[in-house]
């Protein structure tokens, strides 16, 4: 009898310690959710790769998707603001342990972005007209549910997300308000893009060439590996035509692989643009190095690109661009 009492006390015992080990873990998996849901709504690449498993090329990979689509300052404030306004929780009884693996299921709580644009009156609204109404549809929210994988690793519970299947879930948003075309710019005059050439220190104003005819006014600088050309037509037709050209030879150039690198597009009615930085493999598009983009606004159409990865190089044709008001890659 009193064996039978003992061998069930240590029994309990060990079941004690199990559960209580295992509640532990549990702690330990939803403090690491906690933490990675901080970091993404934080967009800081560095913080997100420091948590993940697998870090290669992370924090790389993520500065350039934020770079890329926070190139607008206008669609940037609506990011920043959707995001200031997500809040997150862990869901506690989703978390599960099982000896060096875990899951968490974080709940996000957001403005129903896509919603609060069906309501836009505007057909032509702007970015400006969609954060005043994202601001006044603060209540108006939507969940996403990241369910997310964890791996311990020495005493660390990591996230294992090597796809960043979870970051594209979550980030979704970016590439949602992207598409809508929000990010519009206007067109600028040869006179002030003449003046904006003439301002960069790694440019030869003595070298900048126009030209005034009877269909178009153009100014080039082809020197020191840079490609830039500006044209305006007398037909606005003939903007969109040209830029629609080079946009299927872009296209056609992707989908065949012939490019290395980052690269964007937009096109509607009144512009559009191709941002790329990498290296093209394709005599129909620019057989080189490339760093810059191809735009068009109203009747005109520009190429601003430099042939070189120096970094000075890249940095001027980033100053051209901020100067103008374009997107850069």
């Amino acid at each position: 009898m009193k064996k039978t009492k003992a061998v069930s006390m240590l029994l309990i015992a060990s079941m004690v310690m199990s559960m209580t080990g295992c509640s532990g873990a549990k702690k330990n998996v939803i403090a690491a959710a906690e933490e990675y849901a901080k970091a993404i709504l934080a967009t800081d690449a560095g913080d997100i790769a420091d948590l993940m498993k697998d870090d290669d090329g992370v924090e790389e990979a993520l500065d350039s998707f934020f770079d890329r689509y926070t190139s607008n300052e206008d669609i940037a404030e609506v990011y920043d603001f959707i995001l200031e306004n997500t809040t997150y929780k862990i869901d506690k009884k989703s978390v599960e342990v099982k000896d060096k693996k875990a899951s968490a299921t974080i709940v996000f709580t957001m403005i129903d972005y896509m919603d609060v644009y069906d309501e836009l009156d505007d057909d032509d609204a702007d970015a400006e007209d969609f954060l005043e109404a994202l601001e006044d549809a603060k209540d108006n929210t939507c969940e996403v549910d990241l369910k997310v994988s964890f791996k311990l690793s020495k005493e660390d519970w990591l996230v294992d997300d090597k796809d960043l299947e979870d970051l594209e879930e979550f980030y979704e948003f970016y590439l949602d308000i992207y598409e809508l075309g929000l990010g519009g710019f206007a067109k600028i005059s040869a006179s002030d893009f003449e003046t904006v050439l003439a301002d960069c220190s790694d440019i030869d104003e003595d070298d900048i060439d126009t030209y005034e005819g009877s269909m178009y006014t153009m100014v080039t600088y082809y020197y020191d590996d840079y490609c830039i050309l500006y044209y305006e037509y007398d037909d606005e037709e003939d903007a969109a035509d040209y830029f629609e050209d080079t946009y299927e030879d872009y296209l056609d150039m992707i989908e065949d692989g012939g490019f290395e690198g980052n690269h964007s597009e937009y096109m509607d009615d009144t512009c559009g643009y191709i941002l790329i930085d990498g290296e093209s493999f394709t005599d129909n598009f620019l057989d080189d190095d490339l760093y810059g983009g191809i735009y068009y606004a109203e009747n005109t159409y520009l190429i601003i690109l430099t042939t070189s990865h120096d970094q000075n190089k890249e940095n001027t044709i980033d100053q051209i661009l901020n100067a103008i008001g374009y997107p850069n890659p």
